[in-house]
């Protein structure tokens, strides 16, 4: 009975915070000013998103690697699409770890290989944001950025630095009293996944300052980037589904300015179906795909089997 409460009020929860989100997305976003973006930053939306699902799958991959299983991309494509929806409609994004583990589990993974590698994920995945934070914070003091927040990326860093302080102390417990053969020198001898791991932020976080190009604006592309990480990886710690409408309020109250309140809403809706309601639209069809494919292999007969 507790069990069925607890996850009633998940649902609850999840249901509230995205249609939170959405809400504060249609609302502000001036819905019926809607339009298509222009051909070019269309095709560009397009390539980054497949880029990003490549690299991320290719990193599932190499993690998984290293933990001592090797998986398909589709596997791990699947995965990641799985834990973009769970993501979604839970508190603080708690869900989409624990729904790829779920994933990684139905593929044979034993669960100390699947823990493994989503922690070795997870450490190179703050390692690379926190480098990444850094590089800006640098190159925004020494050039002074109009319109750049550095007590918000100062913050966003030090949470980060913590958080890949956590998801490492975590893989040694694990390598440790699971016997695991992975240790913490071959993930760094393995700049592949590192490298992946840079790539797959560069490009979701390049998202934003690609949309903002195509409208007038004095902000540097630097400023919009550092935002951007702010609103995806920053507010993604508040407890509330999808940010609640925060993530949007917060685009509002930074670009209105800059954009100007006829701009700033289309400006909006462009990013956020982009950045976010694509990947949540995009993971019932991996979960198709995987369902079809699961029961073509069972449905064909089996070697030596003989039909009736």
């Amino acid at each position: 009975m507790r069990k069925k409460i607890l996850k009633s009020f998940n649902w609850i929860i999840g249901i509230a915070g995205l249609g939170g989100s959405l809400y504060s997305l249609f609302h502000f976003g001036h819905w019926d000013q809607w339009r298509f973006p222009p051909l070019a930053l269309t095709l560009a939306l397009i390539a980054v998103t497949i880029v990003e699902i490549w690299c991320r799958a290719e990193r599932l991959r190499s993690a998984s690697q290293l933990a001592g299983k090797s998986i398909t991309f589709f596997q791990a494509a699947w995965a990641n699409a799985v834990g973009d929806l769970f993501a979604a409609v839970t508190p603080a994004r708690v869900g989409g770890e624990l729904s790829r583990l779920a994933a990684l589990s139905q593929v044979q993974m034993k669960t100390r290989q699947a823990l493994s590698a989503l922690a070795i994920e997870g450490f190179v995945d703050h390692v690379s944001l926190g480098t990444l934070i850094g590089c800006t914070l640098i190159v925004a003091m020494i050039d002074g950025i109009k319109g750049f927040s550095f007590l918000s990326a100062f913050t966003t860093l030090c949470i980060y630095i913590a958080v890949a302080a956590l998801f490492l102390v975590g893989f040694v417990i694990i390598s440790r009293r699971k016997k695991l053969d992975c240790s913490i020198e071959d993930i760094f001898r393995n700049p592949r996944l590192l490298f992946l791991t840079i790539v797959h932020h560069v490009v979701r976080v390049g998202i934003l300052p690609l949309i903002i190009a195509f409208f007038p604006n004095d902000m540097a592309p630097l400023s919009v980037a550092m935002w951007s990480f702010i609103f995806i990886y920053g507010l993604g710690i508040i407890p509330l589904p999808s940010g609640g409408g925060t993530v949007e309020l917060s685009f509002l109250a930074t670009f209105s300015g800059t954009l100007g309140a006829e701009n700033v809403g289309l400006a909006l809706l462009w990013w956020r179906m982009s950045s976010h309601y694509l990947y949540i639209l995009l993971a019932p069809l991996f979960m198709l795909a995987a369902a079809f494919k699961r029961f073509r292999t069972e449905s064909i007969p089996q070697k030596g089997e003989v039909n009736a």
